[in-house]
């Protein structure tokens, strides 16, 4: 494709496609405004850890990206070098924004799994997959044409600039591997969740996970689904058309399960909580220091230490994989 060669239904469509940015990056503002001050609170003046990272990682490139798309699609100073460097640019924060959103969900499902082996090199694998297929993708796209729109119709004066790669197979296939990574991690949580036979109580920090975490992966699945849908049946100008908004929902919904814990880990440290169901004593074990107290139908416990995602205890009981009660952590009584 060449700037001769477009004509205005093209420029149409890929116009309408530039409006959708500005609604993801709205969105993303106003989810900002809304957690910057449990940000404040819970992130800023924590000690670094992989859980911090992560959330810096998958909060601000998302943010800085989508603003970078707005002035690459309404810039009316872009030269055809600038739109180049910028759609790379974009490309690329896109790319290890959604790897660290998806990172912290990846050692989230990990931990439910007691850090298993076989589920750490299935995750790994799969984590590698999908970076390899998303650095080609945008490798194919720093290798296609890169032109401005204005003068491309003497009737018409058209902002911004546009990229067009030699062929969609790799973004295709970015497409479908992202999909069926978070199709793969959702169903881990399910299996785990249905493994488990203690129930959990709706104030636990395992509830507010399983809520968040299912609530993401539909949301995500079903953006992705419609990208394919898009990039199956739409015209090409078309194919990056919901791409703005999986960014911003992959940086609104990862930060916001860290954000969700935090705020329930702060609610239960100093408390008592009790979890009903039986208890094989038997089957306690990997006791932390300090004491706890233990009944037949209940467990008193209290938070202590820092984990990777935040301080206090992540949780004090889980299911392990037979689907038995194992006491991971105890606080000091």
């Amino acid at each position: 494709m060449s700037p001769s060669s477009i004509d205005v239904v093209f420029l149409a469509r890929f116009k309408t496609s530039t409006y959708i940015p500005v609604s993801s990056a709205s969105l993303l503002m106003y989810d900002f405004s809304l957690t910057f001050a449990d940000e404040i609170r819970y992130i800023w003046g924590s000690k670094w850890s992989v859980g911090k990272a992560l959330y810096l990682l998958a909060r601000y490139p998302l943010l800085f990206n989508l603003i970078v798309q707005l002035h690459r699609n309404a810039g009316h100073d872009v030269s055809d070098s600038e739109c180049h460097t910028l759609f790379a640019l974009t490309g690329y924060m896109y790319l290890f924004g959604v790897l660290a959103a998806e990172a912290i969900l990846v050692l989230r499902v990990w931990a439910l799994w007691q850090r298993s082996k076989r589920i750490a090199v299935t995750l790994a694998a799969m984590t590698v997959a999908g970076l390899a297929i998303g650095l080609t993708a945008v490798f194919k796209l720093e290798g296609g044409q890169f032109f401005v729109l204005r003068g491309t119709i003497v009737s018409l004066s058209y902002p911004g600039c546009i990229g067009v790669a030699d062929s969609n197979n790799s973004t295709l296939a970015s497409y479908v591997v992202l999909m069926v990574y978070e199709l793969g991690i959702f169903l881990l949580m399910v299996i785990n969740g249905i493994k488990g036979h203690l129930r959990v109580p709706a104030s636990s920090m395992m509830y507010v996970f399983y809520k968040d975490g299912f609530l993401y992966f539909a949301s995500l699945l079903g953006i992705s689904i419609i990208n394919l849908v898009i990039i199956l049946t739409q015209p090409p100008e078309f194919t990056n058309l919901l791409i703005s908004t999986q960014a911003a929902l992959h940086s609104m919904l990862s930060t916001r399960i860290l954000l969700n814990l935090h705020h329930q880990s702060e609610s239960m440290r100093g408390s008592t909580n009790t979890f009903t169901g039986s208890l094989d004593l038997s089957r306690l074990h990997r006791a932390a220091n300090g004491a706890a107290t233990v009944s037949v139908s209940s467990i008193r416990f209290q938070h202590s230490g820092r984990q990777w995602f935040g301080h206090g205890s992540q949780s004090v009981v889980r299911n392990n994989l037979d689907g038995e009660i194992e006491l991971v952590r105890f606080g000091r009584a």
